[in-house]
């Protein structure tokens, strides 16, 4: 995927290259140059010196009690810190982890290499351990499909698809199995893109390659789960990739650039989206109805092809403002977390 959006912007953006775009996009541009910018302050950094046997960063997530866990998908593993970045705990064990969510004192990790469900149980007087392994049932023997899970309610969300499966997500009970399934209108690209949820019963269904995302709620019947979709674009997202976007919409160009690896809902109802430059790191915030309230960028941005932040979580810090952790896989494996706003 980073390819692909590196794909837009690097020499491939010729002099002369069919810069249009499609009307939702030259709308958002416009609103985003009107958008305020503001500069993130830096709160701490950790990277292998501080945090023995640091690979791959892959997803990172505030727990409940204010503690932030990122899993490592290079060492299989997921690691706990403290609020201010001090090593708490690790647990191994896991097949090419994600974090999934947090059940009390519960932590929901999707196991993408094994297709299942990996809970540790966080015992304040024992070690941490995987205390129950969790299959996924319902998957096509397709070998290709992309998957992104979450926990949802008393049970856990698969998305699924590929160019030959037609996107689909799966509502799975405690124990992996079917109560549900939603057919995804569209192409599997449109679809591809993390899981979070909002609440007990709303998810996040992110699309990376549209500035879009899709907000999934279910109600759970005896027989089958009934759901409704609603699709929210995001207005004021601009990027120097929405150029190429148009063409591949236009079926110009084989590969959709990558705009958006990931995203964040805030407990307020905002939603941080992480707007993929080449080289540095920008935040756009956006309300619950989708408009751009604020472009925050990384202190002393600077180009750099390697660079690759992999995911952002948002938690209020009690003083008006809030906490952004961000997990980089390149040019250095670290998490890092920000500050916005308050006081």
């Amino acid at each position: 995927m980073l390819a692909f959006a590196l794909s837009g912007c690097l020499p491939s953006c010729r002099k002369g290259e069919d810069r249009a775009l499609v009307p939702s996009d030259s709308l958002s541009r416009r609103v985003s140059g009107e958008t305020a910018e503001d500069t993130l302050a830096l709160v701490w950094a950790r990277g292998v010196a501080e945090i023995d046997g640091l690979v791959h960063p892959r997803t990172v997530r505030f727990a409940p009690d204010g503690t932030l866990w990122f899993s490592d998908a290079g060492a299989d593993r997921i690691v706990a810190l403290d609020p201010d970045g001090r090593p708490l705990g690790r647990v191994n064990g896991f097949d090419a982890p994600y974090l999934a969510g947090f059940r009390g004192d519960t932590v929901a990790v999707f196991s993408a290499g094994a297709n299942r469900f990996d809970l540790v149980a966080r015992r304040p007087d024992g070690p941490w351990r995987i205390a129950r392994r969790v299959p996924v049932t319902g998957l096509p023997g397709d070998r290709t499909i992309v998957r992104y899970a979450h926990a949802w309610g008393a049970g856990y969300a698969l998305k699924a698809g590929s160019a030959d499966t037609p996107p689909f997500l799966l509502d799975l009970d405690a124990d992996g199995r079917v109560r549900g399934r939603l057919a995804l209108p569209g192409p599997y690209w449109r679809h591809a893109g993390l899981l979070r949820t909002r609440g007990a019963d709303t998810l996040l269904s992110l699309s990376g390659f549209r500035p879009v995302v899709d907000w999934i709620t279910h109600t759970p019947a005896p027989a089958r789960a009934r759901f409704r979709r609603d699709t929210l674009a995001l207005v004021g997202f601009d990027s120097p990739m929405l150029a190429r976007s148009r063409r591949f919409l236009a079926g110009d160009v084989a590969e959709a650039p990558l705009l958006t690896p990931t995203a964040a809902p805030a407990a307020d109802g905002r939603l941080f989206v992480l707007n993929l430059r080449l080289g540095w790191l920008q935040v756009d915030v956006y309300s619950p109805a989708g408009q751009l309230e604020r472009r925050l960028i990384q202190p002393s941005p600077a180009p750099d092809a390697k660079f690759q932040p992999e995911d952002l979580d948002v938690r209020a810090d009690g003083a008006g403002g809030y906490r952004i952790a961000v997990a980089y896989a390149k040019p250095i494996a670290r998490v890092v977390v920000y500050r916005w706003g308050g006081q």
